[in-house]
């Protein structure tokens, strides 16, 4: 796919997630990857990289990933909108090769299929579907406590699954998180650290 190669030759190594929409706060600063989540699904996607200024620029990366984008919303037509928009192509530190490239999208499934990235938004039914195998071990972000998966099931609440190496912002209060995830001081779940598939569970 074209859309893969321009991230893989733009962006070299390093590619992070940001979603930021709606009434969610996200950093003030964007220098890792992050995603933040709206109450309605929607999601802003920040991908960090390097730029290989010997053989692109800034404005190159910003016309591919524009053409990206319009390729992936006419196979993907949505009445009244699109699938996805690119809304900023930055560099991280002025003279640096840093890049921030920032996109919106309209639901988790559409970050899915443009990205390659798992992530999943909805209720912990509809996650436990999702997973197949079950959910893993969630632990209680105030005391540790691990919760069982029918405990998980009758809170209720929402349910976010997405790809490890990235910092999440949520549209809800977090309450519980998959091993190798912490929750941050402003809320968010810090999910770098962690192997695989992230679970969060969210009222």
């Amino acid at each position: 796919m074209i859309r893969k190669r321009t991230f893989a030759v733009c962006l070299g190594l390093l590619t992070a997630m940001l979603s930021a929409c709606g009434q969610v706060k996200g950093p003030d600063t964007i220098d890792k990857p992050t995603l933040v989540i709206t109450e309605t699904g929607k999601v802003t996607a920040y991908l960090v990289g390097e730029l290989d200024k010997d053989y692109y620029e800034l404005a190159e990366l910003e016309a591919m990933a524009l053409e990206e984008a319009a390729e992936f919303n006419r196979l993907h037509p949505l009445d009244g909108g699109e699938m996805v928009t690119l809304e900023s192509v930055e560099a991280l530190e002025e003279g640096g090769t840093g890049v921030v490239v920032s996109f919106g999208f309209e639901n988790a499934q559409a970050y899915t299929e443009y990205t390659g990235q798992p992530l999943f938004f909805g209720s912990p039914e509809e996650g436990l579907k999702e997973a197949g195998d079950g959910l893993p071990v969630l632990k209680n972000v105030k005391d540790g406590t691990e919760a069982t998966q029918e405990s998980l099931m009758a809170q209720g609440g929402k349910l976010i699954a997405v790809g490890a190496g990235t910092v999440v912002y949520c549209p809800y209060r977090v309450t519980h998180v998959s091993q190798g995830a912490v929750l941050n001081a402003d809320g968010s779940v810090d999910a770098l650290g962690a192997e695989g598939t992230v679970y969060i569970l969210m009222r």
